[in-house]
């Protein structure tokens, strides 16, 4: 039987400053075909598994919050920003931990894209 691979591609970082809507599409891997996704980075595997046990993973670990733009190197700073998004002039900022960060974060479900930015490091 023959084998199908499928590409990836993601943008190595996400620009508060360039992107206007909230995507559940910040990087195209197509999931819904895929039934292992593996990234590869200078020839070393940083990242493989089903797209389900890999979200599965961060499940409960991953956090939103609105901020305003000013306030975002702040955020930045003490917390594990994976992702940020402009919408409707606030920074939509998903952060990864453990435990909620405060009252002021909204728990998030954990997509395929938090995983490879968290995982392969993308230095948020």
């Amino acid at each position: 039987s023959a084998t199908r691979f499928a590409r990836a591609t993601c943008s190595p970082r996400s620009s508060a400053s360039t992107s206007s809507t909230p995507s559940s599409s910040r990087c195209a891997i197509p999931a819904r075909i895929a039934s292992v996704i593996t990234v590869i980075t200078r020839g070393e595997i940083l990242l493989a598994g089903s797209p389900g046990a890999l979200t599965r993973e961060m499940e409960g670990r991953v956090w939103r919050k609105s901020v305003a733009r000013p306030d975002l190197p702040t955020l930045r700073a003490s917390h594990e920003v994976i992702d940020e998004r402009l919408f409707a002039g606030q920074v939509v900022a998903r952060v990864y931990s453990p435990e909620r960060p405060d009252a002021s974060f909204q728990t998030a479900d954990a997509t395929i894209e938090d995983v490879y930015f968290r995982r392969v490091g993308l230095g948020m």
